[in-house]
């Protein structure tokens, strides 16, 4: 196993660890560490950007805390199984639409209001921010 592979399996064990196994409410944007939320921004751009990272191999933690969030709002998890890439990137989307509200806040005086595990993936919630 070459260094690069290493570090990045150690990334993932912490990853999961930090924030996928902390609880539900640790995969909020406003809970994130500066590191997470600087990580998870960039791997969000990588993703919604196919052309950087065809094949999507840098980009597990943006898909898992989505999928976790998603787990999480649905019942009994049952919608996920027949989720599709389209859906899935439009919920990455407004994850990192949320990351970049977050990122404002913590460099701004710029007040908004954060998002919640019930409303953290609904567009709803981000056009109503807009108006």
């Amino acid at each position: 196993m070459s260094d690069s592979t290493k570090g990045r399996n150690n990334d993932l064990l912490k990853f999961k660890a930090e924030i996928l196994e902390a609880g539900i409410e640790s995969c909020l944007p406003c809970n994130l560490s500066h590191t997470w939320l600087q990580e998870l921004s960039r791997q969000a751009d990588l993703m919604l950007n196919e052309d950087d990272d065809p094949d999507g191999s840098d980009c597990a933690e943006i898909a898992g805390v989505v999928i976790r969030i998603l787990f999480y709002q649905s019942e009994q998890g049952t919608d996920l199984l027949s989720l599709s890439a389209d859906v899935l990137l439009k919920h990455v989307q407004s994850y990192a639409t949320e990351l970049a509200f977050e990122e404002i806040y913590r460099k701004t005086d710029i007040k908004y209001e954060a998002a919640t595990v019930e409303t953290i993936l609904k567009r709803e919630r981000i056009l109503h921010w807009k108006q």
